[in-house]
């Protein structure tokens, strides 16, 4: 059996080379985080955004917005809340991973093969980046989505 450390002494981490110096409390600074740092992701909370999309992409009358409660920089993550009006809009390699969970209505994903998928309130499901197809706002609906873009490396 080894020897346990002194109370008195520093620890020194041996599971981690590069990190060999004392374990120090102090060293963890800026990236403490508090309740202060946590977001409310809901409709209704954060920042409104209108999404643009390429013309011809959406139906007529298409309505959508996303209620950005964390990450509004390009290619960075991001989620929030969502709401949008009967309609379909047309996505062709889809830039994120976005976990979507349905608060109220339905929605429906049809891939480019016309597989189709239904989510209605309570369901959770995941649509993977570079998915192609049609999303379809059946009624009026309302998810919390985190969408997560391509990473280089």
């Amino acid at each position: 059996m080894g020897q346990r450390p002194h109370p008195s002494r520093p620890v020194h981490r041996t599971d981690h080379p590069e990190r060999a110096g004392p374990v120090q409390q102090e060293a963890r600074g800026p990236r403490v985080k508090t309740v202060a740092d946590i977001r409310v992701l809901a409709v209704g909370h954060g920042t409104a955004v209108v999404p643009e999309w390429e013309p011809g992409a959406a139906s007529p009358g298409w309505v959508e917005t996303e209620w950005r409660g964390f990450g509004a920089e390009e290619m960075r993550p991001y989620g929030g809340g969502w709401e949008g009006q009967p309609g379909s809009l047309r996505l062709d390699d889809y830039p994120y991973d976005e976990v979507c969970v349905m608060l109220t209505g339905m929605v429906a994903l049809v891939d480019h093969t016309g597989a189709r998928r239904e989510f209605g309130a309570g369901e959770a499901f995941w649509v993977p980046r570079g998915f192609s197809g049609t999303w379809e706002t059946v009624e009026p609906s309302t998810k919390i989505f985190v969408a997560l873009p391509a990473t280089d490396g």
